[in-house]
């Protein structure tokens, strides 16, 4: 009888699931097995050297600039109010990369931006939940950047 009753109630609970659950898992694997990780970094997608074309950020990227692709293009959707953290590593400190904060609002109006070249090129800010934040890793003109980065997003 217990069997039974453990068969009925598993029958009951596939049953009752709907067919959106079964396409939600199929679209998540189709996107997991798109993206091309490299030591658990996504690599950007080209193009994404405009605002409308810009890479999911998610929990990491591994990028790269160069003389004829100076600027990359980066988003996230802010899932809960408080602080991000995006750090751009893996660049020499002479290079001059930097992260600037597109749409973000920090105090006393502007942009956010990280230090064009040493160790510690992060940019931190406020989010609020469901707003979407756009930022940009590029390079000042006329530098060679051919070079690789590793974007991080703290949380």
């Amino acid at each position: 009888m217990k069997k039974f009753v453990t068969s009925l109630l598993g029958l009951t609970l596939v049953l009752g699931m709907t067919s959106s659950a079964f396409a939600e898992e199929t679209t998540a694997e189709k996107e997991i097995s798109r993206a091309i990780k490299l030591n658990g970094y996504q690599i950007e997608v080209e193009p994404n050297n405009k605002r409308s074309s810009a890479n999911e950020l998610g929990f990491g990227r591994f990028g790269q600039l160069s003389t004829s692709d100076t600027v990359d293009y980066y988003k996230f959707t802010a899932y809960s109010s408080g602080s991000v953290t995006i750090e751009l590593s893996g660049v020499p400190n002479h290079i001059p990369y930097r992260i600037i904060g597109d749409n973000f609002s920090p105090p006393g109006g502007g942009q956010y931006g990280s230090p064009n070249t040493g160790a510690s090129r992060t940019i931190t800010f406020p989010t609020v939940a469901g707003t979407t934040y756009t930022f940009t890793v590029d390079s000042d003109a006329g530098y060679d950047t051919s070079g690789n980065y590793y974007l991080v997003k703290l949380l």
